[in-house]
């Protein structure tokens, strides 16, 4: 039985309700950090965000179009896209690992009128090179990418307590129009760990 409007309205405010309790709830009892938190995964359980925009208003700004139509970033980060991921909240969250989907929006605005844009694979590219850059930068020491199963293996052994524990990043597409138009990319873009 689907509930009517009021209903699904009072569900949704006592699910918040529920949710702002719980974490004072957290909160009164004292609730250690994540750094201090003695957390075991052995039990197989892997906290994941599977569909991350990491970095992508920051591509939008400095991709060729973006650069060239700064209004158009500005109208994508603001209505299309509303990304406020943050590496050190992750982090402090304890997740273990982030699916960043490479996603462009230009390459499918292109796409969607004519043919696919051949230059979509090259532009998702460096959208990682970008990504790939930020984690060796300032992001280091809350992320790392895993470039094939073992390196994710290896990641998501670690102990959140440990000093070694990042949160694990897998390079993933969103669309299509990221090969554009071939599936020649494919290749390359398994090499570079994308899942």
């Amino acid at each position: 039985m689907t509930p009517s409007r009021r209903e699904f309205i009072r569900m949704a405010l006592s699910a918040c309700a529920g949710v702002a309790g719980y974490g004072s709830l957290l909160s009164a009892i004292g609730c250690a950090p994540r750094h201090e938190l003695e957390t075991d995964r052995s039990y197989g359980r892997v906290l994941a965000d599977m569909h991350v925009h990491a970095e992508i208003n920051e591509w939008n700004r400095s991709s060729p179009l973006g650069v060239r139509y700064p209004a158009l970033a500005y109208a994508i980060e603001k209505s299309v896209n509303k990304t406020s991921m943050d590496w050190k909240n992750c982090f402090m969250a304890g997740i273990d690992l982030i699916c960043v989907a490479h996603y462009n929006a230009f390459d499918e605005l292109l796409s969607m009128p004519t043919d696919p844009n051949p230059e979509a694979p090259a532009n998702t590219f460096r959208m990682m090179d970008k990504l790939e850059e930020k984690l060796q930068g300032v992001a280091w020491q809350y992320a790392k990418l895993a470039k094939n199963r073992n390196e994710l293996e290896d990641l998501l052994s670690v102990r959140k307590a440990d000093r070694e524990y990042r949160v694990a990043v897998v390079h993933t597409l969103e669309g299509g129009h990221a090969l554009g138009g071939s599936i020649a990319p494919l290749e390359s873009f398994a090499k570079r760990g994308v899942a």
